[in-house]
């Protein structure tokens, strides 16, 4: 073999589209219209490449099938418009992206509940971030680095949480009844203040194997 039929053997690596990305729903919608049949959406996340690919999928099926009706064809290319705007001419760079940088405030006017076992969550579905009663703070970033096989993908953020005491004794006394455990600590949760990664991918692509370097 060549060293050029070499080169061109060797993979090119794409990273991980984050899992609270719009581009997932708007590739759900296509799969839900028919357009994506291939789409396997209980295997994430889905690589930046995929993506291309499923959105070219839809795109194939929709030339060939027409227009299925005023409305939804009206939504489906304004989806793959702004798919192709998102995905296009940025999979194959060399170097390092920052997607985005976010701040998210919020505040809890009541008792905070953390406990959805036995009392319930304030907040929810919320990538185990802190919170408290009073003034809760989250600053982050997304970023992503691609080179040749090699590719990265971080979410990083800096969290603030308030503290607070810890239950009162017949709470504890009752959830250690019920769940036959020893009581609960009565001390009072500090405040949180920390850098979290939420998310962290590195890996390198190989012909049949994909290795994990983080």
């Amino acid at each position: 073999m060549g060293v050029g039929s070499a080169q061109s053997a060797v993979p090119e690596g794409s990273s991980y589209v984050a899992l609270d990305s719009w581009i997932y729903p708007a590739l759900e919608r296509l799969a839900a219209l028919g357009l994506v049949p291939s789409q396997t959406s209980t295997l994430r996340p889905w690589t930046r490449a995929e993506c291309r690919r499923q959105a070219a999928e839809a795109e194939e099926l929709m030339q060939r099938v027409g227009e299925i009706d005023t409305g939804t064809g009206a939504e489906v290319w304004k989806l793959l418009r702004a798919l192709h705007a998102e995905l296009d001419g940025r999979g194959k760079e060399t170097g390092v992206v920052l997607e985005s940088i976010y701040i998210r405030n919020g505040v809890i006017g009541g008792t905070a509940l953390n406990d959805s076992f036995h009392l319930g969550q304030t907040w929810s579905n919320d990538y185990g971030r802190p919170y408290g009663r009073g003034w809760n703070s989250y600053e982050g970033f997304k970023a992503r680095a691609e080179s040749s096989r090699w590719f990265a993908y971080v979410n990083g953020e800096y969290q603030h949480a308030p503290g607070r005491d810890a239950w009162p004794l017949n709470v504890r006394q009752e959830i250690a009844r019920l769940d036959g455990t020893p009581l609960q600590s009565g001390e009072a949760i500090e405040t949180t203040e920390r850098f979290r990664l939420l998310d962290k991918i590195g890996r390198a692509s190989c012909r049949e194997r994909v290795y994990a370097c983080v």
